[in-house]
């Protein structure tokens, strides 16, 4: 049961107790006619406003399906976006297409209705029909639903990661769940670069566990980190012949350390790194060290703390973060009472930490999603009882029936 005067709605706890039956009501809004608001929105934001190829990289990715199709699948990709989503997006080869924008708006909303209805289903079992249903609101209303017509990877990466997560979060799976779950990680990686560190944290995790000894700890681990490297294999040594490093990418290896895009337009970029290594003095190429040699630690700091409130403000406005306020004021420290917490916590303040110093080279929300999805989910596992559900879903209503029409009008969904 939720507490008397807990509030499941920051709106709610700004505006006093007052609004509480106003926001009880809210949560009995017929769930048909929110999903017809929310499908509009999404056709209006997808079809009628998302009419330029340029705008978030969607162009970047058709024409990476065309050259895999045109090449035969020798084309082995600029090292910027990553392979897996290109690839089924060159279907539209075999078939013959002409408008390929409308063709990866297709497949890019029947990705995300599969994403959507399998977390739909997840959440159901984890915390009931009613329940499950509101928090997979909250979550696909706020972080995936507007992007699902733009022509990007980010909500197969979300699928992926959110799939992956969900067969390692209990510790008493079985080492074939691992091993899918590894599985899942890698195709993960072929979609976006990020998903290294998430690797690297969860097979921590699956090394510290209480409930196993030292061997089924190595044994489950093993399983999960080999298995992700299968998909990763022939990714990995295509870049150790080409570029020299098994894991090179032009975004972690050299944009991370600049200061804004235009110095990555003027850097690595301009000297070829995308078509080998670039051809620049070595003493001009970016790195740790040399990132440490021209910045103080003041400069970190400040970049931190500047990316960290952009990354806050993007977050909460356009992915609804702010809805979940409530929720993480209910947190406890006893809810952290384990190695496997602690290491989630750690997963979630990294990459929080990697997107915020990246917010000066570009801002949007699609850095930090398949991650905020996750996060969330665990929070609301963590907190459920001490919420109460039915404000908390009132409040995400009357938020999104202000915000959605904002977000899908301006175009701001696909950033």
């Amino acid at each position: 049961m939720a507490l008397p005067n807990q509030c499941g709605s920051p709106i709610v706890r700004l505006f006093g107790a007052r609004l509480r039956p106003f926001f009880i009501r809210l949560a009995k809004v017929r769930e048909s006619f929110l999903h017809v608001f929310l499908v509009f929105w999404v056709f209006v934001n997808g079809w009628w406003f998302n009419r330029d190829v340029t705008r978030c990289d969607q162009d970047s990715y058709i024409n990476y399906a065309r050259s895999l199709f045109e090449s035969h699948y020798e084309f082995v990709g600029d090292r910027n976006r990553m392979p897996l989503f290109p690839c089924i997006l060159s279907l539209g080869g075999w078939m013959g297409v002409r408008d390929w924008f409308f063709f990866g708006k297709i497949v890019s909303a029947v990705i995300a209705g599969g994403v959507g209805f399998g977390l739909w289903l997840w959440l159901r079992k984890l915390f009931g029909k009613r329940e499950g249903g509101i928090v997979w609101f909250a979550l696909w209303g706020g972080a995936i639903a507007l992007r699902a017509f733009y022509v990007q990877a980010d909500v197969l990466a979300v699928g992926l990661i959110v799939a992956a997560w969900g067969l390692v979060r209990k510790p008493d799976g079985g080492i074939h769940r691992l091993a899918l779950a590894g599985l899942l990680t890698g195709a993960a990686y072929l979609t976006k670069a990020s998903f290294l560190p998430f690797t690297a944290i969860v097979f921590l995790m699956l090394l510290t566990d209480e409930k196993y000894g030292g061997w089924m700890r190595l044994a489950r681990g093993g399983a999960y980190l080999a298995s992700a490297f299968i998909p990763m294999v022939d990714y990995l040594a295509n870049s150790k012949i080409k570029y020299g490093e098994w894991l090179y990418n032009v975004n972690s290896r050299f944009y991370f350390w600049y200061d804004s895009w235009a110095e990555v337009r003027r850097g690595t970029r301009a000297f070829g790194d995308r078509g080998g290594w670039p051809t620049m003095p070595e003493a001009d190429i970016p790195s740790l060290s040399w990132y440490f040699n021209r910045h103080d630690l003041w400069d970190v700091l400040w970049r931190l703390f500047y990316g960290g409130v952009i990354n806050l403000c993007v977050l909460g406005l356009f992915a609804a973060l702010i809805l979940w306020t409530v929720p993480v004021l209910a947190l406890r420290r006893n809810m952290f009472n384990s190695r496997r917490a602690v290491l989630f916590a750690t997963l979630v303040a990294l990459y929080f930490a990697l997107t915020s110093w990246w917010m000066p080279i570009a801002i949007g929300t699609r850095f930090f999603t398949p991650i905020l999805i996750i996060a969330l989910i665990e929070l609301w596992g963590r907190v459920r009882g001490t919420v109460d559900a039915e404000e908390f879903h009132g409040g995400n209503v009357c938020y999104f029936l202000i915000v959605w029409p904002f977000i899908a009008m301006l175009s701001l969904a696909g950033e």
